[in-house]
């Protein structure tokens, strides 16, 4: 794209190129329906061509917006696979040796990046919804007795104020929809919990949630496991939760949104376990031919 080609196009992108078209637009039109219509009065010609073409501008500009959100989001995506290729390259591309300085940076390394990839994926929501949105990651843990927890991990916004206390949520035991939900095999292959209203459901008794509290926070979520659809490991191969919240309503949506963070989860899962060492190949000899 050459440099005039360039400035063209971010000029016929930007906001105020659009609102002065659409007032030009009026105006045009007014003069037409003027012409053509002398008997009408002037103000309700004006309020007609205003009612018409403001309708119409406010559309385009909504349309717009989703446009360039969408064209936003593929540099994150790409910014997100980049971080991952980042540190997996300096992870295995020089020799560990198995020690606890090195594991320990293991973990931290890879906090780090899931941290990032968080404040990554919210910034591709909050552009999709025109709403500020909060991406965490949820991992699973067992207790002694083998009861099934989730804790935060990571989350898009460093020192949220729902992090001022931090809790473990209990799995599979009916006091949090939102995972109980996720986890369940669903009809289209996608397993999820979506809710465009929180509280709507939690007025149909549809909703539980160990956080009272919660609409502080949010008031529409989804939810997806992050876990492998194969059952080769053995036991639970569930890591653990990545979610998507508002303090909006009805604004996410329960198609493309949904695949989209559920595409992120698989690749979240790939990441951690080769960070954790799950992902390995197993020792054979090389043959010699």
């Amino acid at each position: 794209m050459t440099t005039v080609s360039r400035w063209i196009n971010d000029t016929t992108e930007s906001k105020w190129f659009v609102f002065a078209s659409g007032i030009a637009s009026i105006v045009s039109f007014y003069f037409d329906l003027r012409q053509e219509f002398k008997s009408l009065p002037i103000n309700l010609s004006l309020a007609f061509s205003i009612t018409a073409f403001g309708a119409a501008a406010i559309y385009s500009i909504r349309v717009r917006e989703k446009l360039l959100a969408h064209q936003r989001s593929v540099r994150f995506i790409h910014d997100i696979n980049h971080e991952y290729r980042n540190i997996l390259s300096e992870t295995f591309g020089t020799a560990l040796q198995d020690s606890e300085p090195i594991n320990s940076m293991l973990v931290t390394r890879e906090r780090e990046i899931i941290e990032t990839v968080c404040h990554r994926i919210a910034l591709i929501y909050s552009g999709l919804i025109s709403r500020p949105c909060t991406v965490t990651v949820k991992i699973i843990t067992k207790d002694d007795n083998e009861s099934v927890f989730c804790h935060t991990y990571a989350r898009s916004e460093p020192k949220s104020r729902r992090d001022r206390v931090l809790e473990s949520f209990a799995v599979g035991n009916g006091e949090n929809t939102a995972f109980d939900t996720a986890l369940q095999a669903a009809a289209n292959g996608i397993s999820n919990f979506f809710s465009g209203d929180l509280l709507k459901m939690r007025g149909q008794n549809r909703y539980r949630n160990r956080r009272d509290n919660f609409v502080k926070y949010y008031k529409s979520a989804i939810v997806v496991p992050i876990r492998s659809q194969t059952n080769q490991q053995g036991g639970s191969n569930n890591r653990g939760f990545l979610c998507v919240d508002t303090l909006s309503t009805n604004c996410l949506n329960e198609g493309y949104h949904v695949e989209l963070l559920a595409a992120f989860a698989d690749q979240m899962y790939n990441f951690l376990s080769l960070m954790r060492g799950t992902y390995r190949l197993p020792s054979t000899p090389i043959q010699k031919e």
